[in-house]
């Protein structure tokens, strides 16, 4: 009797152990919240396209869509309001466009090539830049935005030079534009100066400007991050008269007098923080009437990486690698490097 009540007792805890297990896990919806209690997250759970997240969450989604609006926005006015003859894409020219034999050296105006090609690929770049991506991860969504526009954009053979324009070009500008609009507003600022704020960092990056008023950060009133942006920022402007003559060696005295005006912006500290991509960067604008066009130079720098070599309590030696766009146009040329 006693051996058969010892075996009953050892049955009941064995079945106290193992029964609630079976029970709990015999439907798939008990077996998830089991496994939302262990590990304290729910793959259900979705990030959501409106609202505020924390600044390293990734919304791809989000920048997926917008990347694609920066595609369908410029075709669609080519083709339905400006009627121009390269948004008349068909499946023959996309045929063509696949295959790597047709790409070709096209001769477009200075303003497309060197403006309008970089500033569409700071677009995509800055879909993922201002939707919680690093620099790094924003990087191939210029590239793969300008293979895809040169393909399926436009009816004219892709084109070598428009395609490192719009991806060097646009990562190099949208990382600019995304730093410098996030140093304009300050959350803490009210009334009509922040909504001059806010109108500034839009139109210096559009995408970056757009995300704010997706997550209701447009004008709110709350206390800046710990890690907002705390770069030195100065700038020099210079105006005056030039003459200007486009034959070298012209001593005469001939040539056109004009306005001119030079603009220079230093942002970031080049040695502090130089492990981090943009985190110095210089610009450098010229512009005057007295040439034949009224930009007559672009330049911008930005740092990539650099390293500490030697120093000592006089001096510190670095080296840096920058990513550098530069343009620069006169009557009888235009000269664009690329480093």
């Amino acid at each position: 009797m006693k051996f058969l009540l010892s075996r009953v007792f050892l049955l009941s805890i064995v079945a106290s152990l193992v029964g609630p297990i079976k029970i709990y896990a015999q439907r798939a919806q008990d077996a998830q919240k089991l496994i939302n209690d262990t590990t304290g997250k729910d793959p259900r759970k979705r990030t959501p396209f409106f609202g505020t997240v924390p600044d390293t969450t990734n919304r791809f989604g989000r920048a997926a869509a917008e990347w694609g609006l920066a595609q369908a926005i410029p075709f669609s006015y080519g083709k339905f309001i400006a009627k121009a003859p390269y948004s008349n894409v068909t499946g023959a020219t996309i045929w063509r466009n696949l295959n790597p034999g047709s790409w070709q050296w096209d001769k477009d105006i200075f303003r497309t090539n060197q403006f309008g090609h970089p500033y569409q690929g700071s677009l995509y770049f800055s879909a993922f830049r201002s939707n919680g991506y690093t620099f790094w991860q924003s990087a191939p969504a210029a590239v793969a935005g300008s293979y895809f526009w040169e393909t399926f954009g436009e009816n004219e053979r892709p084109s070598p030079n428009d395609f490192i324009n719009t991806s060097f070009g646009g990562i190099v500008l949208g990382e600019m534009s995304y730093r410098l609009s996030n140093k304009i507003v300050n959350n803490r600022h009210t009334g009509f100066g922040r909504q001059m704020e806010e109108i500034a960092a839009f139109l210096t990056n559009p995408m970056n400007g757009l995300n704010r008023l997706l997550d209701g950060k447009w004008g709110k009133v709350y206390g800046n991050p710990r890690d907002r942006d705390s770069s030195q920022v100065s700038a020099e402007f210079d105006v005056g008269l030039r003459r200007f003559s486009s034959i070298t060696g012209n001593g005469s005295g001939k040539g056109k007098t004009g306005l001119f005006g030079r603009a220079k912006l230093m942002y970031g500290n080049r040695y502090k923080d130089y492990h981090t991509p943009f985190s110095n960067i210089y610009i450098n604008v010229e512009m005057g009437q007295d040439d034949s066009s009224l930009v007559n130079m672009l330049s911008v720098s930005g740092s990539l990486a650099g390293w500490e070599i030697r120093s000592n309590r006089e001096l510190q030696h670095l080296i840096i690698l920058s990513a550098n766009y530069d343009t620069s146009v006169t009557k009888l040329s235009f000269l664009v490097r690329k480093v």
